[in-house]
């Protein structure tokens, strides 16, 4: 296996962690289990069971991408990791659409999370972005998820704490830094196959 740096190491290893913490939380939301679906129907528990089941398999994509060292034969890691991260916020706006009470904060919350999807889907599928740009989509990408964070914060201070909720803001911000990771592991690839 590739020899990482104690940054790289650091941040597998949070992965892995926050990859289990994920898969234990699906297990409780789908099994209806314990303080986890305290307080939500059914239909809730299912969607954010899969929602957290999800981010388990993206963030599994994202180690496996990661160990392959970012290179061109791991592009489809690269790919899945970025569709998985957009499904897992598509799901979070359709969870507060549907359960959630419209307040504003919901609303920026929401928009917040629809323009970092336009986001990903341009990383995913724009050819030939270039570094530059597509470094200038990640930083707001980073800039949407802190300020979603920030949302987050104000929405559990008003008392609507959630496990989920807790897992998946967590689970953004590792997914920045995996994402950051692997666009400058890919152009690190592509300069040393003289493609940039």
């Amino acid at each position: 296996m590739k020899k990482f740096s104690p940054l790289k190491l650091i941040h597998l290893i949070l992965m892995i962690g926050l990859m289990l913490c994920s898969c234990f939380s699906t297990v409780m939301y789908l099994g209806g289990f314990g303080p986890v679906v305290a307080g939500i129907d059914k239909s809730e528990a299912i969607l954010n069971g899969c929602s957290t089941m999800a981010v388990t398999i993206m963030l599994l994509t994202g180690v496996i991408y990661l160990l392959h060292g970012y290179k061109k034969n791991a592009a489809v890691y690269y790919k899945t990791f970025i569709l998985l991260l957009v499904l897992v916020n598509l799901m979070v706006i359709i969870m507060d659409v549907i359960y959630a009470t419209m307040t504003g904060i919901i609303i920026i919350k929401c928009l917040l999370y629809a323009i970092k999807i336009i986001l990903l889907l341009l990383l995913a599928f724009k050819k030939d972005l270039g570094p530059k740009n597509t470094w200038i989509i990640f930083y707001i990408v980073v800039a949407v998820d802190i300020a979603a964070f920030v949302v987050m914060l104000i929405i559990m201070a008003a008392g609507s704490f959630d496990n989920g909720n807790i897992i998946g803001v967590i689970a953004a911000l590792i997914a920045d830094v995996t994402l950051g990771l692997a666009i400058h592991g890919k152009y690190a690839d592509k300069k040393s196959r003289g493609r940039i």
